[in-house]
This record gives C-alpha cells, sequence and structure tokens, in this order.
C-alpha cells in the first residue's frame, strides 16, 4: 500500500486539536457552570476543534492494487481502479470516475505530486520534461 499525505497537514491538525483542548482546560467556566447553556456550547466548540484537528491530520490518499482510498475532511471514498477515468491537477489533485463524478483529495497538493510519483521536485521534473520534449521535437523519427 502507498500513502500519500500532505506532512504540513498533520502538524495543523494537531496544532488545531492542542488548541481546543488547552481552550478547554483553561476555561473553567465551562465546568463550574456544565448544566447551563453557554458552557455547552462552548464544550461542543472544544470537541468539535478537537475532532477537526485529528480527521484534519488524518486526511491522506492510500493507493493497493485493488482500491484507491481517499480520505478527506469530512468524508473518506473508497473506489476500485476500475472505477477511476483518471486524474486532474486544480488546486488539489482531482479523481475523475468513468461516471463523470469529480472527487477532489486534499491531502494532495501540487507541491506533492513530484514526491507522489517518485520524481526529484518540480523544477527538475519539469526540467527533464523539457529536454525530453525538445529531444523528440529534434528526433527525425517522431511518432505522430
Amino acid at each position: 500500500m502507498n500513502v500519500y499525505r500532505n506532512p504540513y497537514h498533520r502538524f495543523a491538525g494537531a496544532v488545531f486539536a492542542v488548541i481546543g483542548i488547552a481552550l478547554a482546560v483553561a476555561d473553567r467556566s465551562v465546568i463550574a457552570g456544565f448544566p447551563d447553556r453557554d458552557s455547552t456550547w462552548r464544550i461542543a466548540l472544544y470537541a468539535a476543534m478537537l475532532a477537526g484537528g485529528v480527521r484534519f491530520s488524518a486526511m491522506r490518499v492510500a493507493a493497493t492494487a485493488e482500491t484507491l482510498t481517499v480520505r478527506n475532511l469530512l468524508r473518506t471514498h473508497v473506489l476500485r481502479w476500475e472505477a477511476v477515468a483518471g486524474f486532474a491537477l486544480e488546486s488539489s489533485l482531482v479523481v475523475e470516475l468513468r461516471d463523470g463524478r469529480r472527487i477532489g483529495c486534499s491531502a494532495v497538493q501540487p507541491t506533492g505530486l513530484d514526491r507522489m510519483a517518485g520524481r526529484k521536485g518540480y523544477a527538475g521534473s519539469t526540467a527533464e520534461l523539457l529536454e525530453a520534449r525538445r529531444r523528440m521535437s529534434a528526433s527525425p523519427h517522431r511518432r505522430p
């Protein structure tokens, strides 16, 4: 299984969760006046911050021989490779399905695609691509 995730998402999710915990611990009025409506809403907010931070840090794309699993912030998609028509690169990676649907992969940003593809980096891969195109156009035996 190949797992791709943005390391910055893990860090940001952990920071968000820690801030939620710190606010809950520092807010003594929540514990003192728990049954009232204001403290209940604050507890719900702190719990949402903690859950959101955990979920944000767990965003990823996992590829096996049979499936592609896209775990976004609110939803997880498990796709069979037969259902995948292709990929597009927008503000993040987008999986295009044969039925016309498109699923965004928040965990894979454009800067992470080189690592995902096993290349050395955007600048290096772009230079290699341009060099390959130049060689193909200069070759007398071009393929149509």
